[in-house]
């Protein structure tokens, strides 16, 4: 878990909290709670814990290699993905691994709830599928599991029509990572 996703989770449980104090157990001790006194200082607390929320998320909630752009859109913006590395950066050196469009950790979540795992083993998601190929034996390419999820192979249906661009994109690069494909 990512330092932005552990100060999003603090926050919002701070909020949550907040939320179930002032509605469930506060009103049973006072039912008369926040009475007239404390409801201007009632509510600047609610407005600060909401605002905060709402900007902690803005802050840490955007998703590396993914733009705002992308995000709204559900795709990856301008190029699908094809984004060239800064002027100033050198191409990675010879035999080094190649770097993919998408996002591993996104594509940790597309592969549970598109239950890869009922048919694929994938050790790193603690999978023991049979009916597909075993993912940690055959340690796919990022382009071939992009091709096998858009249009299926064999057994395998096409999820074209059930995962957008990007969440195959997500998912193929994390089969890559977990397997080293």
């Amino acid at each position: 878990m990512s330092n932005g996703e552990i100060i999003i989770s603090v926050v919002t449980a701070v909020l949550v909290v907040f939320c179930v104090a002032v509605s469930v157990i506060i009103p049973k001790r006072d039912p008369s709670f926040p009475g007239r006194r404390n409801l201007v200082a009632f509510g600047l607390v609610c407005l600060v814990l909401v605002g905060g929320t709402f900007v902690t998320v803005e802050i840490y909630g955007s998703e590396e290699g993914h733009g705002a752009e992308a995000s709204a859109e559900g795709g990856h913006g301008e190029g699908e993905g094809d984004v060239p590395p800064p002027a100033d950066e050198a191409p990675p050196p010879a035999g080094a691994p190649a770097v993919t469009p998408g996002d591993p950790f996104a594509g940790t979540n597309v592969y549970i709830t598109a239950s890869c795992g009922s048919c694929h083993a994938l050790a790193d998601a603690g999978t023991t599928g049979t009916i597909g190929p075993n993912l940690d034996e055959t340690q796919p390419s990022f382009e071939l599991t992009v091709d096998r999820v858009t249009n299926g192979a064999g057994a395998m249906p096409a999820f074209a029509g059930q995962l957008s661009p990007l969440e195959i994109d997500d998912v193929a690069a994390y089969v890559v990572a977990a397997t080293s494909g």
